[in-house]
């Protein structure tokens, strides 16, 4: 009896490490994809800014001569 506590209590600690490894990789994950979010956040923000930069340009290419 004391052999099967000895081997639960064991095994729970051994779960509850690879719980703790897995809540880090999952706050690094989610830390990973917010930076992502913003790059691409940002990316349209830059985008936008070009196609504005862009606009005079492209009227004159537009003009018929």
């Amino acid at each position: 009896m004391i052999a099967r506590i000895n081997h639960e209590h064991a095994e729970r600690e051994k779960l509850e490490q690879a719980r703790q490894e897995l809540l880090k990789r999952k706050q690094a994950l989610i830390a990973e994809n917010k930076k992502r979010k913003d790059d691409l956040a940002n990316l349209d923000q830059d985008l936008e800014r070009f196609i504005d930069a862009a606009k005079p340009i492209q009227k004159i290419f537009e003009k018929e001569y």
